[in-house]
């Protein structure tokens, strides 16, 4: 099977293919404006150890600063650090987990984020201020029991949009848009249980000549299949999709001399279904005429 056999389903109807193709890319580009914006707050400080001038940069205070803020970083997925923040700000937020992270930079510098979209954006500034309050809380009850405590600067906060650039949505709803109408595509053949491949013809009839039409059925050449036909003796042909009986003189099977007649089966790619084949070899047996339109 070629590339291009391959993507027969795709050629047979490819006004079906282009309809969902633009349904899909232009409802993926409508979601990219429908969507609630998603806004990410940055939280900033440092944490540093609380001395006398002259210990201030001991290797002690520094290290132990260093580990409280990889601690202070863990807290964001602490459930019990969550709910404290919740319960201090007075809000219900779901979720909160997947949108609250922390990470340590440098040492002894810290970022916190909080990203938030839809209803709960009101709710960022009591978030943030719950944050602080709940961070300083936090360090004043370690350092009661800390040799060297430690304090954190003023949290310093930013905001952004976080949005996708629209050429990247472009991009990706094209690609996606392709993928979805292609399945489609092979879907339909497939839950109808159609026949889709020349070699599913010939897995069913392997003993038998099959002439491969290219064309459309009604612009297909008519002395290439009397050639084809005419190598049989008492030639009849069964048609196994119903537009053969428009272009064709079609024999019912029922009628059909099995010691006289040589069948010609009239296959059709996309239409012709599965079962029927199976039934037809049933019948016939291999070694028959098929012509199978490709379109």
């Amino acid at each position: 099977m070629t590339f291009f056999d391959f993507l027969s389903p795709v050629s047979r109807r490819p006004w079906q293919w282009i309809g969902v193709f633009f349904c899909t890319t232009g409802l993926l580009i409508a979601l990219n404006f429908v969507l609630p914006p998603v806004q990410k707050y940055t939280l900033f400080f440092t944490v540093k150890p609380v001395a006398a001038a002259e210990k201030s940069f001991l290797n002690d205070g520094v290290e132990s600063a260093e580990k409280i803020s990889e601690m202070i970083a863990g807290w964001a997925k602490d459930p019990n650090f969550q709910q404290a923040i919740l319960k201090s700000a007075d809000v219900s937020v779901s979720g909160l987990k997947r949108k609250m992270a922390a990470r340590k930079q440098n040492r002894l510098n810290v970022f916190w984020t909080l990203k938030l979209s839809g209803k709960d954006l009101p709710k960022a500034d009591k978030l943030i201020l719950a944050i602080e309050q709940q961070l300083t809380k936090t360090i004043e009850e370690i350092n009661k029991d800390s040799v060297i405590p430690v304090n954190i600067t003023k949290p310093q906060t930013a905001m952004e949009k976080l949005q996708v650039p629209l050429s990247w949505v472009i991009i990706a709803a094209i690609l996606l848009g392709i993928a979805f109408s292609t399945i489609v595509s092979y879907f339909r053949e497939s839950f109808l249980k159609r026949v889709s491949f020349l070699e599913q013809v010939s897995d069913i009839f392997p003993e038998s000549a099959i002439l491969r039409v290219t064309k459309k059925v009604g612009k297909h050449d008519l002395r290439q299949i009397n050639d084809f036909t005419q190598t049989f003796e008492s030639p009849r042909l069964i048609s196994t999709f119903p537009i053969a009986g428009k272009y064709f003189e079609i024999t019912p099977t029922s009628v059909c001399d099995h010691a006289e007649d040589t069948p010609i089966l009239l296959v059709r790619l996309g239409e012709t279904k599965l079962h029927e084949l199976q039934n037809l070899e049933a019948t016939f047996g291999d070694g028959i005429g098929i012509i199978v339109f490709e379109r």
